[in-house]
């Protein structure tokens, strides 16, 4: 693609790491920092009309992102803030609201990152932590790593590959204590409930 006159493709940087804070079984125990793996992190630029999206990455291995965005000579100042979904990149995994699509949850919002012309266009937000109760990216996280575990091990024929088919994961309709896990695309319609405690941890 050709960019437009005055404009410097990638100028603009923007990196850090997601995580969360997992509880321990054993009530002593501080909680555990989990790294999450390949969810989705977005850049917005706030603007009076309405903020949009100018950068999208998927968190790689230790919860890394690296978002890249176009600037040109004429821009203004740049607000930036951070918004991230539980969803991966093919959309064949995430976690869902009851009503509506997945779960997600902005950082720096209200008090975004500018960017001034003729300044450094980098920034590193650091640690940025996902919280654990509402848009459970821990439930993500494992989810993932189970699906890239069996498709490394036995390809990826056997599980659906559609983003029409994602495995669905959310709160059960029949109480706070479970949660649904909604397998797109195989023979059943039945999904499965599994015991989910208020910090989203699953109990066989």
């Amino acid at each position: 693609a050709t960019s437009a006159p005055g404009c410097t493709p990638g100028a603009g940087t923007v990196s850090g790491t997601i995580f969360t804070q997992v509880e321990n079984d054993f009530s002593n125990l501080d909680p555990t920092a989990l790294n999450i793996v390949g969810i989705r992190v977005e850049l917005l630029r706030k603007k009076s009309l309405g903020d949009g999206v100018i950068s999208t990455d998927y968190t790689e291995e230790g919860g890394v992102f690296d978002l890249v965005f176009d600037t040109t000579v004429n821009d203004p100042d740049i607000d930036v803030y951070l918004q991230v979904t539980a969803e991966n990149e093919a959309g064949t995994i995430r976690v869902r609201k009851r009503l509506g699509g997945p779960r997600k949850e902005t950082h720096f919002k209200d008090s975004p990152h500018q960017f001034l012309p003729g300044t450094d266009l980098s920034w590193n937000t650091g640690a940025v932590e996902v919280d654990a109760d509402d848009v459970k990216p821990q439930l993500f996280h494992w989810a993932n790593r189970a699906r890239s575990f069996v498709e490394q091990e036995l390809g990826n024929s056997i599980l659906p590959t559609s983003s029409s088919d994602p495995l669905d994961i959310m709160r059960s309709f029949s109480g706070s204590g479970q949660a649904y896990f909604i397998p797109g695309g195989y023979a059943t319609d039945a999904a499965l409930i599994a015991p989910l405690d208020r910090r989203g941890r699953v109990h066989a």
